[in-house]
């Protein structure tokens, strides 16, 4: 082989290495970007569940207290939108059903509002308990189902528009 065939060929192949190491960064900074928005999913979704999950134990909690307290149920007194806290059921007198399922319900709205961002409880009779939104609770009052809905904001965007509901039938 001549010499200026050989300069020729070598000249021909410099550079090569530092191209394939540009692209070999390419593709490796795209599937650091991938990944990095594979676990952005995975944190949204785990805060998405912890919510879910907290809301679901705030509705039972609530479907157990009514099943505790029939009376206050009957007397209306979880069906508020706005409950009051009477401070009276915690002293050694006691209170009315009415009074303590209030107690109840301002405690558990308090929770709702606490644990889960702009947080939403209400209590009522409801056929269809999977309607309504956080400012209108679309409760029709036609039945003997008590439904438990619990709305907060899970996207972040200033709406509580995410919706658990539990119901509970009295007999």
């Amino acid at each position: 082989m001549s010499v200026a065939l050989a300069n020729a060929l070598r000249s021909a192949c410099q550079g090569v290495g530092l191209i394939e190491i540009l692209v070999t960064m390419l593709l490796l900074s795209v599937g650091l970007l991938g990944f990095i928005g594979l676990q952005t999913l995975a944190l949204q979704a785990e805060r998405s569940a912890f919510y879910r999950s907290s809301a679901s134990v705030i509705a039972m909690d609530a479907a157990e207290r009514i099943r505790a307290n029939r009376t206050g149920f009957a007397a209306g007194g979880y069906a508020s939108s706005q409950a009051e806290n009477s401070g009276s059921c915690f002293e050694a007198a006691g209170c009315s059903p009415e009074a303590l399922a209030q107690a109840e319900l301002y405690e558990l709205q308090g929770r709702a509002a606490e644990v889960l961002p702009s947080g939403v409880l209400a209590v009522c009779l409801d056929g269809t308990p999977n309607d309504g939104r956080s400012t209108d609770h679309a409760c029709d009052g036609s039945n003997r189902m008590v439904a438990i809905k619990i709305w907060w904001d899970d996207n972040r965007d200033g709406v509580a528009e995410t919706l658990v509901s539990t119901s509970v039938a009295f007999p």
